[in-house]
């Protein structure tokens, strides 16, 4: 079996060799595995939640709470974004066996913040 990233790697450590660039194969993205801090997902597809906290909500909703002391930053956002992106990427859709190819669809996905602070001045961007 051929180490294929590898062989990639050194390819393109051979063609920037003069160039002020650093590679790093296969970098760790977290120091722990990443994980959500809550998902609510609807049994059935089309089933309305009647409560006010659950009207927006689709059939996937992933929940990323911050500390009252924290607030949520760009930075959080886009790891918020992130995730989203893996669960859909990753996750077999509810309820089924093993993960099949675009069976969570985007669509179907929310993302929630919950904070009890506004984004401080330095970092504030409107999304």
């Amino acid at each position: 079996m051929n180490d294929w990233h590898s062989d990639f790697v050194t390819a393109i450590k051979e063609e920037l060799k003069d160039e002020k660039v650093e590679i790093k194969q296969e970098e760790y993205l977290s120091k722990e595995p990443l994980r959500i801090d809550v998902i609510i997902i609807k049994k059935e597809k089309d089933v309305k939640i009647n409560k006010r906290i659950g009207q927006i909500f689709k059939r996937y909703n992933i929940i990323e709470y911050k500390s009252p002391d924290d607030y949520v930053s760009i930075d959080d956002y886009f790891k918020g974004l992130g995730y989203v992106y893996l669960y859909k990427s990753i996750m077999n859709a509810y309820e089924k066996s093993r993960k099949e190819v675009d069976d969570i669809k985007i669509d179907e996905l929310t993302l929630t913040f919950v904070c009890s602070n506004l984004p401080k001045k330095k970092n504030s961007y409107h999304f």
